[in-house]
Parts: C-alpha cells; structure tokens; sequence
C-alpha cells in the first residue's frame, strides 16, 4: 500500500511538471517544392520571438568536423522572424526567381535573405535541407550552434551517415529529422492530421505527400499535442 501511496505522487508530479518541460524544438519541416519557383515550408514546434535568426542551407552537414561542406554550387538563406512565431503556424519561404540571389517571398511573419558570399539558393530534388543556427552571420557554415531540423531526399540513410545532426562535435539531439531513405521526389508536404500532430508524426515520412507539382499547404498546426516531449523531471 505504500508503494502504491508514493507511484500515485510521483505520477501527479509528472503531469504538473509535462507541459513545462517541452521546450526542447523549434521548428520542422513540412514540405518542399523543387517545381520553380522553388520553395519550402518549417512549422513552429514552439512559439519562435521576434527577432529570432534561423539559417536554411543546401549544404551537406559534416558531424565530424562541425561544420557544411562548401563543395558544389548549394545556397544558404537567413531568416528573420518580424514578429512572435506561435507554435504551430506555418511558414514558407519562396524564391521568385530560381537562377538569382533572390528575391523571396516569405508567406508568415518574417524575412528571407541571401547570405552573402554563398552561391544562390538550389533547392533541386536530391537537395537537403537544414535549419540550423550559427554564431557569425557572416559565415553561418562555419559556426554552427545548433541544428534545429534536416530533410534529406537524397537516396541514403542520414541516421547512419556523418551526415547526422544528432551526434557529432556539435551535437543537435533536438534536431526533427525527415530522411526520404531511396526516394528522390521534386516535392512533398505534410499530408497528416494538424490538429493532433505530435513530433513523431512530423519525422515520419509516410505523412509527407509526395507528387511532382505541389501547392504547399500552409494550414496551421493546432492543439497542445505539437510535439510534446518529456526531456526529465526532479521530485524534492
């Protein structure tokens, strides 16, 4: 009996303490589209401040050295938040002209732009896509902080590959990881249910629509459930 006394405590102070404990992710990918004008689409997985500074690239990520490969002719794009991001809204990021530096045009609260000395935006069918963090804006390539998402159509398996965000010198465990294992489709979008989505549903490829032209849908997640992750708990 006093054992069931303590695991009916412990217990409610693991509901009082869940929703606090998810703040763990910030955004996911939700869809691509390769057809021009090229574009893509991340979802908030928590409220994203104004002001917030996210990097896409098209650049392979190297777990061992911590760094992108600048090999080939890929693009990298920053992306400014203008105003608070809730969780769940949808944002996509759309370059109007597929052969320059831009411009973009950014459908959600926020600016695109092209990042200086990179080549111009590629967002081809076997192309990866990260977001990703970086100390020097200057030269996000080389300074990343944290990786916050990775959709691969490239016909291999990132998770064993050094291609992984979610090991290596700077580590990103938190990292939403999409990886179309043999498919290389021109586009895809999230086909799942957005009102209960959960993190599981966002990293599971069998909810990304595939198709050769594409609108990308721009409906917005709701309900508590996106994503919700308990990371650990103390009782004292």
């Amino acid at each position: 009996m006093r054992w069931s006394t303590v695991s009916l405590l412990v217990f409610a102070v693991v509901l009082s303490v869940w929703p606090a404990a998810a703040q763990t992710h910030l955004i996911a990918f939700t869809g691509k589209d390769t057809n021009a004008p090229d574009e893509f689409a991340f979802v908030a997985v928590n409220d994203i401040p104004n002001g917030t500074v996210i990097f896409f690239t098209n650049y392979d990520w190297d777990n061992v050295s911590g760094t992108f490969g600048t090999a080939g002719t890929e693009g990298t794009i920053m992306f400014t938040a203008t105003a608070l991001i809730p969780r769940g809204t949808v944002v996509q990021v759309q370059q109007d002209v597929p052969s320059t530096a831009g411009p973009y045009t950014v459908t959600g609260s926020g600016t695109a732009t092209h990042v200086a000395g990179e080549p111009i935006w590629a967002a081809v069918s076997a192309d990866p896509h990260y977001a990703f963090a970086a100390s020097n804006s200057s030269n996000p390539l080389t300074t990343v902080t944290e990786i916050y998402a990775y959709m691969d159509t490239d016909p291999d398996d990132a998770s064993a590959t050094a291609k992984n965000p979610t090991t290596g010198t700077v580590a990103s465990p938190n990292a939403v990881i999409v990886d179309f294992v043999g498919v290389q489709p021109v586009a895809c979008d999230f086909n799942g249910n957005r009102s209960t989505a959960t993190l599981a549903d966002l990293t599971n490829p069998a909810n990304f629509l595939v198709s050769a032209s594409i609108t990308l849908d721009l409906t917005s997640f709701s309900g508590g459930s996106l994503p919700v992750e308990l990371s650990g708990f103390t009782v004292e």
